[in-house]
């Protein structure tokens, strides 16, 4: 219950933060500045894949991890310590993440453009085909020449597939350094 809700909410959350920006940022003709879609658009937009699928993944990946940690070692669920001094469990984690790495290319299956994604001829495009105002928003002018180092999960000149892992081990990179430096603030204060 916990990743189905917790995955939902935040998406809610985001639905909720995207569908209020036409309200309160909008120039003197009443035309949003960034999210052109009202709540009555980005809600169901951001709930609706994690209502129907997305939170479904999440409460059987949650549910798997926690049947495998209580069977083998449900002292690591209830004493917090357990889990930063022990190293039992990484093994465990460096695999889970290496499999969740290497499965990321499962998002080239997905056709078109992730909700909100969108370069400026298929934000008009969208636009049109819902039934509102075809003015790209000023705001989103120049936001859209920005250029990530992995932008669109991936590199010029190297495969999708290829691009997609490279991200995910990017992002599992940053998170490991995070916790080495949770984990070392935590040490010092014990």
């Amino acid at each position: 219950m916990g990743g189905y809700l917790g995955i939902n909410f935040g998406a809610l959350a985001a639905g909720i933060e995207l569908g209020l920006q036409p309200l309160i940022a909008h120039n003197a003709q009443g035309q949003p500045l960034y999210n052109p879609y009202p709540l009555s658009i980005s809600v169901p937009a951001m709930c609706g894949a994690h209502l129907l699928v997305i939170g479904w993944i999440e409460a059987f990946v949650t549910l798997f991890v926690y049947q495998y940690i209580s069977q083998n070692a449900p002292e690591e669920i209830y004493d917090e310590s357990l889990i930063i001094k022990n190293g039992k469990l990484a093994k465990f984690w460096q695999i889970i993440l290496f499999v969740m790495a290497a499965l990321s290319p499962i998002g080239l299956l997905a056709s078109g453009t992730a909700w909100g994604e969108w370069n400026k001829k298929e934000l008009i495009t969208n636009l049109k085909a819902d039934h509102l105002n075809p003015v790209l928003p000023k705001g989103m002018l120049h936001g859209f020449e920005f250029h990530p180092f992995l932008a669109d999960y991936g590199l010029k000149g190297i495969s999708e597939p290829i691009g997609y892992i490279l991200s995910a081990v990017t992002a599992i990179l940053i998170i490991a350094i995070v916790i080495k430096i949770w984990r070392a603030f935590y040490e010092s204060r014990s």
